[in-house]
């Protein structure tokens, strides 16, 4: 096999920075719009909650259920991070390789790009949906792991901790330091 020279070492070094900045460049991007549509979501769900308020108090006997994204809101906090990035259905979906038919509801945050941080709840159609969006969840873990390990060592021994739990139709993926705390209060919540 023949021996690179210096100069182009050099040129694969350099070809690769550039390929990694513009990866980071289209992360971040697809995170801003990913922030973009969890705002018009949450004001498109804000003005249902609205209307669907309005009818439930002429309803004498309604249920109050926790959805995913109310789990999230409350869960988040936990996390313990300055900030984080909302997932909305479609990135959901795609990230955990799922058909939007399996999921009756979803809702989760990422941390930033270099953090593996990840909480995601997502809501199984049916009971026959459960193990499809448990796989999803699974092979996530797996590419995040695959992800992480090269890349940010750390943050891959953090997804060695990382935790799948299922309550009901909810199957909830989280990777926090806190995930203990944060599945005990996810069982709590998902009944």
């Amino acid at each position: 096999m023949k021996k690179l020279s210096k100069k182009q070492i050099v040129a694969l070094y350099i070809l690769t920075a550039v390929i990694f900045v513009c990866l980071i460049g289209a992360i971040l991007i697809l995170r801003r719009d990913s922030v973009e549509q969890q705002q018009a979501s949450s004001a498109k769900t804000s003005n249902t909650t609205e209307s669907s308020d309005t009818q439930s108090e002429d309803t004498a006997e309604t249920v109050e259920e926790v959805t995913a994204a109310d789990m999230i809101n409350e869960l988040t906090p936990m996390l313990g991070l300055p900030s984080t990035v909302p997932l909305d259905a479609d990135k959901i979906a795609y990230y955990y390789d799922l058909e939007e038919e399996a999921m009756a509801e979803c809702a989760g945050v990422i941390g930033e790009l270099t953090l593996a941080d990840e909480l995601v709840i997502i809501k199984a159609k049916d009971e026959q949906s459960v193990p499809i969006v448990e796989k999803g969840a699974n092979n996530r873990l797996e590419s995040q792991k695959s992800s992480f390990q090269d890349y940010i060592p750390e943050q891959f021994k953090r997804l060695e901790k990382a935790q799948i739990v299922t309550s009901g139709q909810y199957v909830m993926f989280v990777c926090s330091d806190d995930s203990d705390a944060i599945v005990d209060k996810f069982k709590s919540m998902a009944k």
